[in-house]
């Protein structure tokens, strides 16, 4: 029972599922679970969300509509009639993996996987086209949608051209700007006290992307770490090797536990007729391949449950026989004093 090994099976198995060749005996599992945390932040789960248009992007849209040059018409009204055909996709939770960068395809081993913008504005692109390619992908557009997407919600930032002659579109700071003036309550949460934010031309907040040295800039006289928490200086997303380490922290706390196959366990499974004469054996999961009513869920994830921060985080522990998931209460605090703890299964 190695709650490591079945972690590294859950993500080869994903990225298969995702389509990514990714050659996992290469990595530790640490390495390997922030990829895998990488290729879930860079695609986006097909779930109703609330959509937002900012002030300025309204402004962009009627100028695709008075583009002058009949060879470039064409192009901006796709543009425009991309944008809200998007809408109405991510307002339905419909799939928009079509309109992102191909590059989500990548080996998560390759530099070219790393997406610095969304690891520091916490911005998708998005490719205002509408007629999909044999790769499964829009055609490449004359222009782009940015847009933060969080898990109720979307934020239409702006629409701009693709290319841009000093290559800066990816690091315009004014996309932040606008971010700021039309939510800023997107913003507060990054807010540094007692830090000053500094103020950069685009060509040097390009060069530090670069040389993946993240930047604190200044927004509205305030100093706003990172919105999608920066880069490693490999150029690796900073949050999901936080959550990688996160996860493993879980996992070999979790180890611990069932490997001690204390007796309260022991007893719960023996009340469902589990045989524990030799022991129990247990096994790492996906959540989202148990299919469990609600109110499992809601145990899982519950304050008093020991499994809540690893439920959270997509997985949760079954014994291997039944299946069935493992709702561990700790000790804890109520009104009325200390509650015992105990260990039982979860039946649907």
């Amino acid at each position: 029972m190695s709650f490591k090994s079945d972690l590294t099976g859950i993500i080869r198995l994903e990225f298969k599922r995702y389509g990514i060749e990714c050659n996992a005996d290469k990595m530790e599992v640490d390495e390997l679970a922030a990829r895998y945390c990488e290729m879930l932040k860079r695609h986006i789960a097909p779930v109703r969300r609330t959509v937002h248009l900012s002030n300025e992007i309204h402004g962009s849209l009627e100028k695709l509509t008075q583009t002058s040059a009949s060879e470039l018409l064409d192009t901006a009204l796709e543009a425009r009639d991309a944008t809200f055909e998007l809408r109405r996709l991510l307002s339905n939770g419909n799939d928009v993996t079509r309109f992102l960068s191909k590059r989500i395809k990548d080996a998560p081993e390759t530099q070219r996987v790393h997406d610095k913008l969304l690891w520091d504005y916490g911005m998708y692109h998005f490719h205002l086209s509408k007629d999909t390619d044999s790769t499964g992908f829009v055609r490449r557009s004359d222009y782009l949608l940015f847009a933060i997407v969080t898990q109720d919600h979307v934020y239409f930032v702006d629409v701009r051209p693709h290319h841009d002659p000093k290559g800066l579109q990816w690091v315009h700071q004014d996309l932040l700007t606008i971010v700021h003036s039309n939510w800023p309550e997107l913003i507060s949460p990054h807010v540094m006290r007692g830090v000053q934010g500094t103020v950069l031309t685009d060509e040097q907040k390009k060069e530090l992307r670069r040389k993946n040295v993240n930047h604190v800039p200044e927004l509205g006289n305030q100093a706003v770490a990172p919105l999608g928490w920066g880069s490693t200086m490999a150029g690796s997303s900073m949050r999901c090797m936080y959550w990688a380490h996160k996860l493993l922290h879980e996992i070999r706390r979790h180890q611990s536990y069932f490997d001690a196959q204390p007796s309260d366990l022991l007893s719960a499974l023996e009340s469902i007729g589990v045989d524990t004469t030799a022991g129990a054996h247990f096994e790492l999961v996906l959540l989202s391949d148990l299919d469990l009513v609600d109110s499992v869920k809601a145990h899982l994830r519950a304050d008093h449950c020991y499994s809540k921060d690893l439920c959270n985080m997509g997985f949760a522990v079954v014994e291997r026989t039944t299946r069935l998931p493992i709702v561990s209460t700790i000790v804890y605090v109520d009104a009325e004093g200390f509650s015992p703890s105990s260990t039982r299964t979860c039946k649907n």
